[in-house]
């Protein structure tokens, strides 16, 4: 049985993720840990909390954590599928840590974006998602999952990619029918390293197919993943947590100067750890 876990906040956003990943993983066995972090009493010079918290705030959320389990096993198959609740009161990253040591998690399930605001992330994403050596499934408010889509993901073919994190891709690609593109970003389009042509045949080897790898190429990263989105509809977009630059500018600093960001193409993003 795989180990989901879904955090919320209660917020729209946070429910379809959660609706999200429901679809995706329809048709698995999955045990999903919905998870809500409190900052009643982990916020730093607090003294240590008297738990579990008896507050008018915490008694509120706790009552919200329900019924959003509640909510969520509407999208349920009980025949495959299981949920459970976990109300942590500790700072953001100490709890997702806690919970994917202690039950096993093979992938964390976050919704950002407002769809009020501009399309970027929030706050408890951007404490998480590097941090806590666990894959993660980003989810904007209007993402759809389709069956046709193209999973991509874009690379420089700087770093050398573990089994495990080609595994968590192919799986993704593979449960959801998506087909995947390695698409390998470059400014002016450079001979490749030694080292870039090593992590290329790696890939390539690992794959076994000689069609999924494409090229893009511009000034910006985001310009180049934005074109080439409005000729070929990518899915989902698999990045690697440790290609920092790739991060920071799709993730993090999504400027888009007159070209769609990630976000505001509605694309989810697997994000992958070793």
């Amino acid at each position: 049985m795989r180990k989901i876990l879904i955090a919320t906040d209660f917020s729209k956003n946070a429910a379809h993720a959660a609706q999200y990943a429901a679809r995706c993983f329809a048709g698995e066995s999955v045990h999903y840990h919905l998870v809500y972090v409190s900052d009643c009493h982990s916020k730093p010079g607090r003294k240590p909390p008297k738990l579990p918290c008896k507050g008018e705030k915490c008694a509120s959320n706790r009552i919200k954590l329900q019924q959003f389990n509640v909510n969520f096993q509407k999208h349920l198959d009980p025949k495959r599928h299981r949920a459970d609740v976990y109300f942590l009161d500790l700072p953001p990253v100490e709890a997702l840590r806690k919970m994917v040591l202690e039950h096993d998690i093979e992938l964390i399930v976050i919704g950002c974006c407002s769809e009020e605001k501009q399309p970027q992330l929030g706050r408890f994403a951007q404490d998480v998602i590097i941090r806590v050596q666990c894959p993660f499934l980003i989810v904007p408010p209007k993402a759809n999952l389709e069956p046709t889509a193209t999973l991509a993901f874009a690379t420089n073919y700087n770093n050398y990619y573990q089994s495990s994190v080609l595994n968590t891709l192919m799986g993704f690609a593979g449960t959801n029918a998506l087909r995947l593109k390695v698409l390998h970003f470059s400014k002016n389009n450079p001979e490749l390293s030694a080292i870039q042509l090593a992590n290329r045949e790696f890939l390539n080897e690992f794959i076994e197919d000689p069609e999924a790898f494409d090229e893009i190429h511009g000034g910006a990263l985001y310009a180049a993943l934005d074109e080439y989105q409005q000729k070929h509809p990518i899915g989902v977009l698999g990045l690697l947590a440790k290609n920092r630059s790739f991060c920071e500018q799709l993730l993090f600093n999504p400027i888009s100067n007159g070209h769609a960001s990630v976000f505001e193409n509605q694309l989810p993003v697997l994000l992958l750890h070793e």
